[in-house]
């Protein structure tokens, strides 16, 4: 037995084609917040939201333009968590919120950063002792599907006062 899904376009104008972005669902505003990647004319620091009907570019400020980086919603604070990643030159260990309106740097540095790689932490989508387990990306026995990476560095833990990083319970 097959199901057959069938796609239907909302809308045609949006954001430019990209890869290695980050999005997370903002569930007090109801939103699918998408931040960053990259095309061919190189990394983007651009900030969208999708609200069901229409996307809208929300912010060109912010965090600068990265790939590889982390992004996860904080239900108990209702703010997008954006951590790490790296442009061409540099890799980051900068973290960054969203509330809806503006990017703020909350810190300036954070866990090591490390080569860049295509899992740059590790997330889990349940509650987890209300806590989001960040992990330095070496090599991860299954990919991106919550597991611990099988590196030399124990995660580190980023308590988020409740919800999960997705907002689920």
């Amino acid at each position: 037995m097959s199901e057959r899904w069938l796609w239907t376009q909302k809308q045609d104008v949006g954001p430019s084609p990209r890869g290695q972005h980050e999005m997370a669902y903002d569930a007090a505003r109801k939103r699918v917040v998408l931040f960053g990647g990259a095309n061919v004319l190189g990394r983007l620091n651009d900030t969208w939201e999708w609200d069901g009907r229409a996307w809208a570019e929300v912010a060109d400020t912010g965090p600068s333009g990265r790939t590889l980086f982390g992004m996860v919603y904080d239900g108990a604070r209702q703010r997008i968590v954006l951590f790490g990643g790296s442009d061409q030159s540099t890799v980051f260990g900068d973290t960054w919120e969203w509330d809806g309106e503006d990017w703020t740097q909350v810190a300036d540095i954070g866990p090591a950063p490390v080569h860049p790689s295509p899992w740059p932490i590790t997330r889990f989508a349940g509650t987890l002792s209300s806590s989001v387990v960040a992990a330095p990306a070496f090599s991860s026995t299954t990919r991106g599907r919550g597991t611990v990476p099988t590196g030399r560095r124990s995660p580190t833990l980023v308590p988020l006062h409740g919800n999960s990083p997705r907002g689920l319970r």
